[in-house]
């Protein structure tokens, strides 16, 4: 017997898999249609993100100012207003 193939009364796990999303599909078209709804390219969003006018609210609705806020995340004061105003987008990094 070779170890490749599931020895008799077991269950392949990976055969059982496919077996099972195999009944999703009716046929070859609703196969292409649901292939072609996830293409590698992106949808394209016109999804603003202003840092600024968030950061600005969130320390407000906390009672913070902006010397809190640049003791607690290391930032300059100056960066942080830059930022607040919308003079300047922060790299990801700084915003997590």
């Amino acid at each position: 017997m070779r170890k490749d193939q599931p020895q008799e009364g077991k269950h392949d796990a990976y055969q059982d898999f496919l077996t099972d999303i195999s009944g999703q599909f009716g046929g070859r078209v609703e196969e292409k249609e649901f292939l072609d709804s996830i293409s590698s390219e992106s949808p394209r969003e016109d999804t603003q993100v202003n840092v600024g006018e968030r950061l600005k609210a969130v320390r407000k609705d906390r009672n913070l100012s902006l010397t809190d806020v640049a003791q607690r995340t290391d930032l300059e004061v100056s960066l942080l207003e830059e930022i607040e105003s919308g003079e300047l987008t922060p790299p990801l990094g700084t915003v997590i």
